[in-house]
C-alpha cells in the first residue's frame, strides 16, 4: 500500500470524496489510515487512545470542568442525542458509518471521566459537547463547547505531522490535529 493523498478533514464532503476515490482508484482499492510524523502507521484504536489520554490530562488539570460535567450530566454526546449510555461509551457506535459524520470525541470524554479518572456521571440528562460556529467568539462558548477535540492538547504532539493547511478549530498540537493532519489515503498496488 502506498500513500496518494493527505485528505485531512472531510466532514460533509466525505461521501463525495469516497465516490471520487472509488472512481479513481477502484472500489475496495483504497482506505483511510494514519501516518505519524515519523511515517509509522497508526490505527484508529491508537488514535482513539490519544483522545482518551488528552481528555484525561485536560480534566486532571481542569477539575472544575470535570465536576461540572460529571455532576450535571448522565453522559455526554456529540451530535446525535438519541443514544443510550452504553452507545455513548462505544468507540465504534458512530465511527465510519456510511452517510453519517464520525462522532467519537464524546466517547473519549465519557471514558476519561468514568474509566480513567474514576468519577461517575451523576446527572439526570445527557449533555452535548459540541463546538459552536465561528461567528460566536470563543470567550462566549460554554464549557461543553470548549471540549471540542481541536482545543484539547495531544500528550504526544511530536507524533503530529505538520499540516500544509490549518483551520481555526484545530490547534496543530491537539488530539484532533493528530487525527486530521495524520490522515492519509492509502491505495493498494
Amino acid at each position: 500500500m502506498r500513500v496518494v493523498e493527505y485528505p485531512c478533514y472531510l466532514g460533509s464532503k466525505r461521501i463525495l470524496k469516497e465516490k471520487e476515490w472509488n472512481e479513481k482508484y477502484g472500489i475496495d482499492n483504497w482506505e483511510i489510515g494514519w501516518l505519524d510524523s515519523f511515517q509509522n502507521k497508526m490505527t484508529f484504536p491508537e488514535i482513539f487512545e490519544h483522545y482518551i489520554l488528552g481528555y484525561e490530562s485536560y480534566f486532571r488539570k481542569n477539575i472544575a470542568s470535570l465536576y461540572f460535567l460529571a455532576s450535571k450530566y448522565s453522559f455526554v454526546y456529540d451530535i446525535d442525542s438519541d443514544i443510550t449510555k452504553t452507545q455513548a461509551f462505544d468507540r465504534d457506535h458512530f465511527y465510519n458509518k456510511h452517510g453519517k459524520p464520525n462522532q467519537f470525541h464524546h466517547v473519549a470524554i465519557n471514558r476519561a471521566i468514568e474509566e480513567r479518572i474514576g468519577i461517575k456521571f451523576s446527572g439526570n440528562i445527557p449533555g452535548q459537547v459540541r463546538g459552536l460556529k465561528f461567528n460566536i467568539p470563543l470567550t462566549d462558548w460554554p464549557t461543553e463547547a470548549m471540549l471540542q477535540p481541536g482545543f484539547i492538547k495531544c500528550i504526544s504532539p511530536q507524533l503530529i505531522r505538520k499540516p500544509n493547511v490549518t483551520t481555526w478549530w484545530i490547534n496543530v498540537d491537539s488530539i484532533e490535529g493528530l487525527y486530521q493532519y495524520n490522515k492519509v489515503l492509502f491505495i493498494r498496488d
